[in-house]
């Protein structure tokens, strides 16, 4: 399973799947031409939302509030009760 989408550049991200409490699916870096991709060995279960949130950010010169700029959600944008904020998600189908 693939999950691919833009961004900005050298920005480190998880996906996470937001149904089931957060659990990590996996970790990038956003390439310097805005792109990322998310090369998982499981499917995705269906009727799970899966979202993209901020991965640590040290050493990058980037702080959480550097991203606290609605350019930067996606149509589907939320925070989780003790899960975090999700620059967007998707529902799979």
């Amino acid at each position: 399973t693939t999950v691919t989408g833009h961004g900005p550049a050298n920005v480190p991200i998880i996906l996470a799947d937001v149904t089931f409490g957060g659990a990590i699916l996996g970790t990038t870096v956003i390439n310097s031409q805005g792109a990322f991709k998310f090369e998982l060995s499981q499917p995705l279960e269906a009727q799970h939302r899966i979202g993209i949130t901020l991965a640590e950010l040290v050493g990058t010169g980037l702080t959480p509030a550097d991203f606290h700029d609605k350019r930067f959600y996606g149509d589907e944008a939320f925070t989780v009760p003790q899960e975090g904020f999700f620059f967007d998600t998707c529902l799979i189908q």
